[in-house]
This record gives C-alpha cells, sequence and structure tokens, in this order.
C-alpha cells in the first residue's frame, strides 16, 4: 500500500514537471514571437527611414526647386516657407499615423495572447483540480483499504492469542492431571517402601545391615516430598488479566534477592529506569512466579558465591512490548535445547518442571522467552510481554 501510494504521488510529480516544461517551451515561443515581432519592427523603422530619406530627398529636390524659383524670381520666399512647413505637418502626420497603428496592432496581439494563455492556465488548474480529487478519493479508498487490512490483523492477532491461551490452558490442565496420576501411584507405592524400610530399620540390629535401609526411606521420603509442592508449581485454574506494574513486581524481587545475598560476594545491579516502563495487562502472580525462578536460577548458577547478578528492563515502543533480561556470571546452562521440556533437570532432587513453567507463562501472556549463553561466562534468560495483554472473553 505504502508502494501505491508512492507511485501515485511519483505519477502526480511527472505530470506536474511536464505542465512546467510545457510552461517553459510555450514562454520561450512567446519570447521567439516577440523577438520576430520587435525585428519586424525593426524592419518597418528601416522602412520608415526609407521614406523619410526619400522625404529629405523630396525636399532637397524642393528647395534646388525653390532656389530655381527664386533665380527666376516665380514664387516668393513666404510661398516656399508655407509648403515646405505643409510638407513637414504632412510627414509628422504619416509618421504619426504610422507609428499608432503599429503599437495598436502590438497591443492587440498581446491582449490576445495573454487571453489565450489565462484560458489554458484556468484549463490547466480545473484538470489539476479534478486529478486533486481524484487522488484524494484513492487515498481515502487506500486509508479505507488500510485501515480494515489493520483491524482484521488485530482481529487475527487476538484470535491467534486466545487460541494460544486456550491451548496453554488445557496443556497445563492435562499435565496437572497426568502429575496427579503419577503422583497417586508413587504415593502408593512410597508408602510401602516406607512402610517397609521403616520396619526394616527397627528390626535390624546391627548398623551396617540397617544403613541401606535407612537410605531408602530417605530418597523415598525425598520423592514424595517433591510431590508435596504440585499446587504451588501448576496452578489449579488462571487467574484473569488485569493491569498491574511490571517494575514494582520485578523491584521487589531484586530487593529480596539483595538481602540474600548481602554477605556473600555476589553483586546485584538492576539497570532500567521505572519511570520510562508503562503498565502491563498481564496476571500479576504468574509474573511475579515467573521472575522469582529466573532470578533464582541465575542466583544458583553463581559457584562459590561470588560474582555478579543483573536484572535489565526496557521498553520498545516499536513492538509495544517490555523485555526483561536476567544475566548471571555463572558456568553456563547446558543443553539449552532441551531445558524447556517437561521433567528436564540438571539438579539433584528437582522435578525439571522449572523452566517448562516459565515457558508455559510467557507463551500464555502471547510473549518470548530466549535463553543464551554469554561470550565470556555466564547465562542471559530474555523475556518479552506485550504491554496489551491477551484479550480473554
Amino acid at each position: 500500500m505504502v508502494d501505491d501510494k508512492d507511485s501515485i504521488n511519483a505519477r502526480q510529480v511527472e505530470r506536474s514537471e511536464k505542465l512546467i516544461s510545457e510552461l517553459r517551451e510555450e514562454r520561450k515561443r512567446l519570447e521567439m514571437r516577440f523577438m520576430l515581432d520587435i525585428q519586424e519592427k525593426d524592419r518597418e523603422n528601416a522602412k520608415l527611414k526609407g521614406e523619410l530619406a526619400s522625404i529629405r530627398i523630396r525636399m532637397l529636390e524642393m528647395e534646388h526647386q525653390l532656389k530655381y524659383l527664386e533665380t527666376r524670381k516665380l514664387r516668393t520666399q513666404e510661398e516656399v516657407e508655407q509648403e515646405l512647413k505643409k510638407l513637414e505637418e504632412e510627414v509628422i502626420k504619416r509618421e504619426r499615423r504610422w507609428w499608432e497603428s503599429k503599437l495598436s496592432e502590438m497591443e492587440r496581439l498581446v491582449e490576445q495572447r495573454v487571453e489565450s494563455k489565462v484560458v489554458e492556465k484556468e484549463k490547466d488548474a480545473l484538470r489539476f483540480e479534478v486529478q486533486k480529487n481524484e487522488l484524494e478519493k484513492i487515498v481515502n479508498e487506500l486509508n479505507s483499504q488500510t485501515q480494515a487490512m489493520e483491524a482484521k490483523n488485530v482481529a487475527i492477532k487476538d484470535g491467534f492469542a486466545k487460541l494460544i491461551y486456550k491451548r496453554n490452558v488445557e496443556t497445563v490442565t492435562l499435565l496437572r492431571d497426568y502429575m496427579k496420576g503419577i503422583e497417586h501411584r508413587l504415593r502408593n507405592f512410597l508408602g510401602v517402601i516406607l512402610t517397609i524400610g521403616q520396619s526394616e530399620v527397627k528390626s535390624v540390629r546391627e548398623k551396617k545391615h540397617s544403613e541401606p535401609w535407612k537410605t531408602v526411606v530417605r530418597q523415598s521420603e525425598t520423592i514424595a516430598g517433591l510431590f508435596s509442592n504440585l499446587d504451588n508449581i501448576l496452578p489449579k485454574t488462571i487467574p484473569a488479566f488485569r493491569e498491574c506494574n511490571l517494575s514494582k513486581i520485578v523491584e521487589d524481587i531484586v530487593r529480596d534477592m539483595e538481602d540474600s545475598v548481602k554477605d556473600t560476594g555476589i553483586r546485584v545491579f538492576k539497570l532500567y529506569n521505572a519511570d520510562d516502563l508503562p503498565l502491563i495487562c498481564a496476571i500479576p502472580e504468574m509474573i511475579r512466579k515467573l521472575v522469582e525462578n529466573i532470578v533464582l536460577n541465575a542466583r544458583e548458577a553463581i559457584v562459590d558465591n561470588t560474582g555478579e547478578l543483573t536484572v535489565m528492563m526496557m521498553y520498545v515502543k516499536q513492538e509495544d512490548v517490555i523485555v526483561i533480561k536476567v544475566i548471571d556470571s555463572g558456568a553456563g546452562m547446558r543443553d539449552v535445547e532441551n531445558m524447556f521440556h517437561p521433567f528436564f533437570s540438571t539438579k539433584q532432587n528437582r522435578l525439571g518442571l522449572g523452566l517448562f513453567i516459565a515457558k508455559w507463562v510467557v507463551d500464555l501472556h502471547n510473549g518470548e522467552i530466549k535463553v543464551e549463553l554469554n561470550k565470556e561466562k555466564g547465562t542471559t534468560v530474555s523475556v518479552s510481554l506485550p504491554v496489551k495483554g491477551v484479550k480473554i472473553g
């Protein structure tokens, strides 16, 4: 559409340039005509000069005749002077009439040409006005088509976001039911194992024989503890989207992290300005849990309690999103390709659902999450969240 508008403007400019070129050509023709008139006037002046020369010759002849008459005494001096005066008056009248006729003719030609140019200009102005109206009509049609296409795009995006939202809700519901089923079966198995293990620990008197059974009991209790926090990991219901202050949520989490590492060698940096960040339509409970998990993972990635943890936030106006980046100086995350899969973890005593739930939360908000290894060391986790959120209902 932008190309069509540019092409229309280009054609309009081309027509304007053509009109200007025609006017310049007409001006050249007028100047040429004017030069020809000047030349014709010069020729007529030359003719007049010739006539004046002939008159002077005639006057000379008359003078000769006068002298002749004077010699013959046929005329008096007064008669000669009167005749010369008449001749001079006649010459002046003839010259005046000639100049008046030429001036009137030139004025008539100029008026005709001016009138023709005025008429042509009025016609050009009328054509330009018609072309302008047609162009405005085309632009209005293009604007209406653009608005209709933008409305369709918004409707498509909203429909796609609703579809993703519905799919994510169904996914977490299926996963929760699946986990509940596994939990129920494992608890039954673990109950039997714990009962047998505790019974064997009590019945075995020698310590060296009871240690394996104690290990079985501890590991069973650990496995049971992993499933006890399932309700906090997978919510039973999805809260409503509402307007919230993302910078305040992140600020609270960063402040808690600063308090927890103040006695260690870990330094926490904040690179954002809360005044530059708009309010966001989101589920604040899930966003808080999402950022907490990412910051906690970055904290746990820093070994020996020595390193740096940086939290960045910025508003990208062109895309209308807020980007959160958590950068750590740890050893770097391994197996980046599988990190978002459920039940995948490189840590002991973990279910491996943290990053899976994080991606699910981001997808639920129609956002994007990326994990990148830094050039020197550490990992950068980037989360992009749309400001307008997802319209459901």
